[in-house]
């Protein structure tokens, strides 16, 4: 009964050890991608959904373009157009954002936005990521 119970002991035990190794390979895995913004439409829009501001996101491996990258992109408010795309030859992947409506409820402010590049890790989901944000501006002859 004893020798039982410590083989299953033994067995979690080996488990979540060899879960631990997947995830700090991964994680060490991921400081040599490198997401960055290459390119944005307009970095004071207004908070209008009539606007929409065009990125570009660059995923590298150390230095050298990642084709075929899954990437996502998500934003505090507003909505993207575009959530999931994949990197080109050159490792670029764009992506479209649609701000709200300023309203008394939503006044016009900082969006956030984070991009992860889904495909670097092999085991455990750590990504490379980029977080950057914009401010909204009020329309015209608004208050």
């Amino acid at each position: 009964m004893k020798k039982s119970l410590l083989l299953k002991i033994g067995a979690i035990l080996l488990l979540l050890a060899l879960i631990g190794v997947a995830w700090l390979y991964d994680f060490y895995r991921a400081k040599f991608y490198k997401v960055e913004l290459t390119y944005l439409s307009d970095e004071t829009p207004i908070a209008s959904q009539k606007d929409v501001v065009d990125f570009t996101i660059r995923v590298t491996k150390n230095g050298v373009p990642c084709a075929d990258h899954e990437v996502s992109a998500v934003c505090s408010k507003g909505q993207m157009i575009v959530m999931l795309a994949r990197t080109d030859a050159d490792g670029y992947v764009d992506f479209s954002y649609a701000p709200y409506n300023e309203s008394r409820y939503a006044k016009a402010g900082e969006v956030v936005f984070e991009i992860a590049d889904l495909s670097n890790s092999l085991f455990v989901e750590v990504h490379a990521t980029l977080t950057f944000s914009i401010v909204l501006q009020s329309p015209e002859g608004e208050k």
